[in-house]
This record gives structure tokens, C-alpha cells and sequence, in this order.
């Protein structure tokens, strides 16, 4: 038997393709059982973690998955769209692993970028998707302001386009990190 908190409520999760064996539901406090057919009672499943978020992987009858994020799915069965171009979810107090629903919100993308300045961890210098970590940049710019390797080696040794090397070479890319 599950553990229920009070007030919490279940709906059951709709997806077209997915296993007919598989019974998923969400609750109001961001929180997902399982039903099998093959056995009694539910399983609360944990999901997994992605970027920070809950994230849920279901199988499909076409033996591909589909991944879906908790707060999304929690937004999508128990809020309300209010604006009617709002099709990203925010959690109102950055906790990403606060997924209950009076902590989440429907809003649009000028929306979602004011709530991210407002956000004291999230960094807006952080280069994101990048080869390259802030550790490596600053070791590469010392190398190029040395000048004792050839550019082209520094690219293959550091796994970036000669390209590339010249952006961060220019402040083009990698531009806020110096180095004396």
C-alpha cells in the first residue's frame, strides 16, 4: 500500500503509445506510482534526474521511450493555462525539486526569462552546451599568451576547431574569463 499524503490527489497519466500494461499516476505533489497489470497495488517510482530536473522515462509500444519532465506533467493534469501562449512551466520558488503544484506556473518565454534573472543561482555568465570547461579556457589562455605551442596543436590537444581556438583567442567566446 502507498503512502498518501493528506490532501493529495492522483490522476491518471494519458499518452498515446505507451504500454497498455503500464498504468502511470501523478499526483498534485509531484509524485508518480505505477500500476502493472501484473501486479497489486501501485509503486511511487522516483524517475530520473536531468539539468536538475525530475524527469520521468516511459516505455512505448513502439520499443522507443519518451521523457517527460515531472513539473510539466504536474502543470499539464492539475493547473490551469491562464495566458494562453504560456507553454513553459516555472517553479515560482526556483526549487527545481519542489514539483507540487501551488509551486508551479504556466507562463510564456518573456516570462520565463524575468523569472530567471530573478534567480540568484542561475549564472548568466556559465557558457552552456560548450566543449570546454572554465578550468580548461583559462589553461588554454595561458598557453596562447605564452606562445609556446602552435596554435593548431593547442586545437587538437584541447578537441576544438583552430576556429574556435580563435574566437577564445579574441574574447570572441570564453570573452568574460581573463587571464593575466
Amino acid at each position: 500500500m502507498i503512502d498518501q499524503y493528506q490532501n493529495e490527489n492522483w490522476k491518471q497519466i494519458e499518452f498515446e503509445g505507451i504500454f497498455p500494461e503500464e498504468n502511470v499516476h501523478i499526483s498534485d505533489f509531484g509524485r508518480i506510482r505505477s500500476y502493472k497489470t501484473s501486479r497489486k497495488g501501485g509503486k511511487i517510482i522516483g524517475g530520473s534526474w536531468l539539468s536538475g530536473y525530475n524527469i520521468l522515462v516511459l516505455r512505448m509500444e513502439d520499443d522507443k521511450r519518451k521523457t517527460v519532465f515531472i513539473h510539466k506533467l504536474v502543470a499539464q493534469y492539475f493547473l490551469e493555462h491562464k495566458v494562453s501562449d504560456a507553454s513553459f512551466v516555472i517553479h515560482i520558488d526556483y526549487n527545481r525539486k519542489n514539483n507540487h503544484f501551488a509551486n508551479l506556473k504556466w507562463v510564456n518565454r518573456a516570462q520565463l526569462s524575468e523569472h530567471r534573472k530573478n534567480d540568484a543561482d542561475y549564472d548568466k555568465k556559465k557558457v552552456r552546451n560548450s566543449k570546454l570547461t572554465e578550468t580548461q579556457v583559462i589553461r588554454l589562455k595561458k598557453m596562447l599568451k605564452r606562445g609556446s605551442v602552435k596554435p593548431y596543436r593547442l586545437a587538437q590537444q584541447f578537441g576544438i576547431t583552430h576556429t574556435q581556438l580563435n574566437r577564445i583567442k579574441n574574447g570572441e567566446n570564453w570573452g568574460h574569463i581573463r587571464v593575466d
